[in-house]
């Protein structure tokens, strides 16, 4: 006989502490937390590795061409950023990966790039790798809060310069930071992180929801998506209320399941029709900002990325080859995973020669399409909507 369970088991989630990196979320909502299940780990990987590559001054072999372009483009920025017109040796002191904390706030942690110059100035560069833009760097709390913790570890600076680099959009954002920003900076974040840890179940929904460990478990989410329930044409099962979901009963984790499915559906609707009014339309929409992200390589046809391999392989007189199943594993595979199976296929030392000749025949052959740069509605998280009367 099956062993009957009648309640699901809490999660075990983390105690809250500040990082930088969620400051924006912590600020949002107080009870916001790292998320335990870990989505979306392919477009971490690709940060990760991106870094360490700008880090070690070395591209690796399997990187796409993407990829490469990427770091080559943030070499260059942290060359250009370094020169020091105040030294006679032309360049100031930089540092990577530079450790630093703010005592009983943030947590210990690292910036990608401190420069300091020789006339007490500092910049700090973030390497920001995804293909959205961030909040500038004037309003970012992440940056800013960079920006207090080199200011106390270095008290006898007279201005930070921000500089937030987007490498796959090859865009940059700069701000200055003087010391009027740091006791003002200083101050929101000791709010958030008194808020954090003494948050009173205040939670608030926003758009950082899926990216918090709570979500699952929030009363308050849920409470907003219950009411939306009577929108869709459905009446609440008896003795489910909205202001006390019973989230750790195994039927209500499964309503909630099926209900989640019919709200993606609406969601989905709801998003086509307000990018058509704010995008198309030029409606201003309350709250939210048209924003755009940077476009992707495609293949035209995935069916011709065989030949263009095999054509690779035969021009370069290599005997290497790519196994058609790993190709095959989907319908349109990606134009750098491609090349990174290229890479991989090709033998030591030629890696970068295989890529680019890939990208050549291709490119004459017509067969990878640039998307252009696609626009999108940002939320604005300062921005409370109302209901007009």
């Amino acid at each position: 006989m099956p062993t009957i369970i009648n309640s699901v088991p809490a999660l075990v989630v983390p105690e809250p502490t500040l990082a930088a990196s969620r400051l924006e979320s912590m600020n949002a909502c107080p009870g916001f937390i790292k998320d335990i299940f870990e989505r979306n780990m392919d477009a971490a990987d690709d940060g990760k590795a991106i870094h360490k590559a700008i880090e070690d001054g070395i591209i690796p072999e399997d990187f796409s061409s993407e990829q490469r372009e990427m770091v080559e483009w943030s070499l260059g920025l942290l060359s250009l950023e370094s020169e020091d017109p105040s030294e006679q040796h032309g360049y100031a002191d930089v540092h990577l990966e530079y450790e630093l904390a703010i005592p009983f706030i943030i947590k210990p942690g690292y910036i990608d790039v401190l420069i300091l110059f020789g006339d007490n100035t500092a910049a700090i560069i973030d390497w920001k790798t995804g293909r959205n833009k961030q909040a500038h760097p004037s309003e970012n709390l992440q940056f800013r809060a960079y920006a207090c913790g080199v200011w106390m570890q270095n008290p006898a600076l007279k201005s930070i310069e921000i500089i937030a680099a987007y490498p796959r959009m090859k865009i940059v954002e700069r701000a200055t930071f003087i010391y009027p920003d740091f006791t003002a900076t200083m101050e929101k974040l000791a709010e958030i992180s008194w808020l954090a840890k003494n948050y009173s179940g205040k939670l608030t929904p926003n758009e950082d929801c899926g990216f918090c460990g709570r979500a699952s478990t929030c009363p308050a989410l849920a409470k907003d998506c219950l009411s939306v329930v009577k929108v869709l044409g459905n009446d609440l099962p008896p003795g489910l209320d909205p202001d006390k979901v019973p989230l750790d009963r195994p039927d209500v984790l499964a309503y909630m399941r099926d209900l989640g499915s019919k709200l993606e559906a609406w969601n989905k609707a709801v998003k086509a029709r307000s990018n058509y009014a704010a995008i198309k339309m030029g409606i201003d929409l309350p709250g939210y900002s048209i924003a755009s992200r940077a476009g992707t390589r495609a293949f035209r046809n995935g069916q011709e990325v065989m030949g263009l391999v095999n054509a690779t392989f035969k021009e370069l007189g290599l005997s290497a080859s790519i196994d058609p199943m790993e190709l095959l594993a989907s319908a349109a595979p990606k134009v750098t995973d491609v090349e990174k199976l290229v890479a991989k296929a090709a033998p030591k030392g030629q890696g970068k020669n295989a890529i680019a000749r890939f990208n050549e025949i291709a490119n004459a052959a017509n067969a990878i399409a640039a998307n252009e740069e696609s626009v999108f509605l940002k939320r604005d998280p300062n921005i409370q909507i109302t209901l007009m009367p």
